[in-house]
């Protein structure tokens, strides 16, 4: 990767599917080439990045029907109040790397230990709404890890897990919302998943997107599109 970072994998010793196996595989083979997202669609290919401002840690379990951690945010936070998210922040000075900001972010949210976690690779840099340049780090744990995270409760509502075959099986819906830009309100529509009462949308949309383009080859189509009254 092309800013300056330390980047680590220490894959599980045995793959519980050969899903998993195949997606490690495909994010070794990904490492080394950073992308920016097109606008309104997938991301262009390109060698010249800005080191993240934040990471967000992509926890999927090692088991046969290998599953997705979700969360979604609390009400009261200023920022993405209520949306669905991956667990992760803000990088801070301390953290020596990506990884270590994903991991860091884990533990302050739903008590994931670092020791338990196997990172496996790296995903496409992703810009916030609010211009924050945002690295998934993908990883895996052990279902029985998976039974005891709890949500911080100033931060999460709540965690919810999704089996990842889920997104590939399942046609995105529309989801839209309203935008308002130098006083003129516009409504715009983007791709969704509806999973268990949640709509997942937006930088998390995209980042699961992007997991099954690199990890599986499966192509989404991701854009905003203004609707026109």
């Amino acid at each position: 990767m092309s800013y300056q970072d330390k980047i680590f994998l220490n894959p599980p010793r045995t793959y519980r599917t050969p899903l998993l196996a195949r997606l490690a595989a495909n994010l070794r083979a990904y490492q080394g080439v950073d992308e920016l997202p097109r606008l309104g669609g997938m991301p262009d290919r390109v060698y010249h990045q800005p080191k993240p401002h934040a990471s967000v840690l992509i926890v999927i379990t090692n088991e046969p029907t290998p599953r997705l951690l979700l969360t979604k945010r609390s009400s009261r936070l200023t920022n993405h109040a209520g949306e669905i998210a991956f667990v992760g922040g803000h990088r801070d000075d301390m953290d020596t790397s990506t990884a270590d900001t994903a991991l860091r972010e884990g533990f302050e949210e739903v008590g994931l230990i670092a020791d338990g976690v196997s990172v496996i690779g790296y995903l496409p840099m992703q810009q916030s709404k609010s211009g924050l340049w945002v690295r998934p780090v993908v990883a895996l744990i052990e279902p029985e890890m998976a039974m005891e995270l709890v949500g911080q409760e100033a931060e999460i509502a709540r965690i919810f897990w999704v089996e990842l075959a889920y997104f590939s099986d399942t046609p995105t819906g529309i989801y839209q919302f309203d935008y308002t830009h130098a006083d003129q309100v516009a409504t715009i529509s983007t791709p969704a998943w509806y999973v268990d009462g949640e709509t997942v949308w937006g930088l998390t949309g995209r980042m699961i997107a992007n997991l099954l383009n690199i990890g599986f080859g499966t192509n989404i189509e991701w854009y905003y599109r203004q609707e026109i009254i």
